[in-house]
């Protein structure tokens, strides 16, 4: 018991270094933004920034709620081959479902997000997003749950830097809001690849059985829950941008951005914690 006290020391400690830098890059990258963008753009962030919420949880279908439940189980049973059918099956369905599920939001488009007057090429850009941010966020819980801390909490200050970078520089260069989600994806595709590295490295080639039914049948009642859930987190700005305007709607949504950052304290806590307790 006291190894996995002291695994969860350190593991905490050093997950909550990590989100100390990246809230202070996200604060960075907020205060630069405001300064090159007009409150107009940023209401039009704020509101792709929406699309991209959804789409990045919607398209991991609850198996990132998987992850610290079944890794556990296999490395007690000394099956990591199973880790790795899991990994690569888990890799699939989530980038087929995110897709597919990008297409059909794309074709409602209209229906969904024509009373707000944004550019369809930016929803198309939120729309491209969204199969990297699903695998970035499986890939994220997945070394989670395999507490791989050192590998996590690299990989989340490469992803923070490098849309931090990204986004400021497409902005200086003249893209304005598109220049904000070409620094999205380039800090999504990043942390794909920093993740998946990471994540099959170590693995055994060898193949195991695994059934992924009883693991999708977890994972998608998890899955309607965050959807209600967010859906409740983003109630208030809905409701703002239809009774006012997207310049208004910009610095509510940068103001909740900043007061965001304040719960990374307990909300590193609850997550580094909740693979060791799976473990006990």
């Amino acid at each position: 018991m006291s190894d996995i006290a002291s695994q969860a020391a350190r593991g905490t400690s050093l997950l909550l270094t990590q989100s100390a830098v990246s809230g202070l890059l996200r604060v960075l990258n907020i205060s630069i933004l405001t300064r090159l963008l007009l409150q107009s753009d940023m209401g039009v962030i704020g509101f792709l920034g929406i699309i991209y919420g959804y789409m990045q949880f919607l398209g991991t279908i609850g198996l990132n709620y998987a992850s610290p439940l079944v890794i556990p189980e296999a490395e007690k049973e000394g099956a990591f081959g199973k880790i790795r059918v899991f990994l690569h099956r888990s890799v699939i369905v989530i980038a087929v479902s995110s897709s597919l599920m990008a297409l059909f939001v794309f074709l409602l488009s209209p229906l969904l997000f024509g009373a707000f007057g944004i550019s369809e090429d930016l929803i198309r850009l939120a729309l491209i997003i969204a199969p990297f941010s699903a695998l970035e966020a499986f890939l994220d819980s997945f070394l989670l749950g395999r507490y791989s801390v050192r590998k996590l909490a690299a990989g989340r200050i490469l992803f923070d830097i490098s849309r931090v970078g990204g986004t400021v520089i497409f902005v200086l260069v003249g893209l304005q809001v598109t220049g904000v989600m070409f620094g999205w994806l380039l800090g999504e595709i990043v942390a794909v690849i920093a993740f998946g590295v990471a994540a099959f490295h170590g693995l055994p080639s060898q193949s195991h059985s695994l059934l992924m039914r009883p693991i999708l049948a977890f994972a998608l009642p998890n899955l309607l829950f965050q959807t209600i859930d967010v859906t409740i987190q983003n109630t208030d700005r809905i409701i703002l941008l239809h009774l006012t305007d997207l310049a208004a709607f910009g610095v509510y949504d940068v103001f909740l951005r900043i007061l965001f950052i304040f719960s990374l304290v307990s909300l590193t806590i609850a997550t580094s914690l909740y693979p060791i307790l799976t473990r006990v």
